[in-house]
Order: structure tokens, then C-alpha cells, then sequence
């Protein structure tokens, strides 16, 4: 499905994200520096991944909740709030690759899933709304 304009950024976003994942999930096979992959996944999570939670849960998720869609506002909400419980404790034993296959589990569920709803549910009234408050996202221009 073609991205609708005000989620193209989210979607890049995430094409970033399945590379980390990618990353992470190669590493196993090989001998890679985990203390150093850990504090890159960190890095990488703090500079790429909590500004874009933090743009889907303060601009789209409420719009999301506003059409009625509840059950994946709570999905994407629950998911956000496991990875960053995995990113606090990667140096534990197996939780990088925890991290890595639930973030990959989570881009797909919101591509496929959630921001197929978007673009089949918002009204002018969210398009307006997301593309408004992504002015103050400076990050990227959502």
C-alpha cells in the first residue's frame, strides 16, 4: 500500500528500525562486541525511536482514540512501553534479541496493521492535526 504524505516519515522511521533490527539479529552469528552493540542500540533508541513513539503517541495514537480505535491505540502503546523496558536492561542475557524481534514484530503491526487504519480512517480533521503538530516534532517533518 502507498504511504499516504503525512505518515511517509513514520514509514522511513521505520525502515531505519528493521535495519537495527537486522543489524542486531546478524550480530549473533558472527563474534561481535555485544557491550559495544548495546550502547549503539541504546544510542540509536534514544536519538531515532523515543521522538518517533513520542510523535505517534502525542499526534497519532489521539486521533487514533478520538475515531474509536482503541484496541490499537492499546497494542501500540503496550508495545512502545516493552521495548523501552527491554532497551533499560539490553545487557541482560537474551533481552537484545528480545529487543530486536519485537521491534521487528512492532514495525510490521504498524505498517500493516495501524497505519493502514489511519489511512482508511482519518478525516481532514486528522490529516490537518498530524501535519500541524509536526512542526513541533523538529526532528523530522512529519
Amino acid at each position: 500500500m502507498k504511504r499516504a504524505h503525512y505518515l511517509r516519515a513514520l514509514s522511513s522511521d521505520h525502515h531505519q528500525a528493521l535495519g537495527l533490527a537486522r543489524m542486531i539479529t546478524a550480530s549473533e552469528a558472527g563474534a561481535i562486541n555485544v557491550p559495544s552493540l548495546c550502547d549503539k542500540v541504546r544510542t540509536l533508541f534514544k536519538t531515532e525511536l523515543i521522538p518517533h513513539f513520542a510523535f505517534e503517541e502525542h499526534v497519532v495514537l489521539p486521533e487514533l482514540t478520538r475515531l474509536g480505535e482503541s484496541e490499537l491505540v492499546n497494542r501500540t502503546l503496550k508495545e512502545h512501553r516493552l521495548l523501552r523496558e527491554l532497551a533499560a536492561r539490553l545487557d541482560e542475557n537474551g533481552a537484545l534479541n528480545e529487543f530486536a524481534q519485537l521491534l521487528k514484530a512492532h514495525v510490521r503491526f504498524e505498517e500493516r496493521i495501524l497505519f493502514a487504519v489511519c489511512q482508511e480512517r482519518f478525516d481532514a480533521y486528522a490529516i490537518a492535526t498530524i501535519e500541524k503538530r509536526a512542526i513541533h516534532y523538529a526532528r523530522k517533518p512529519y
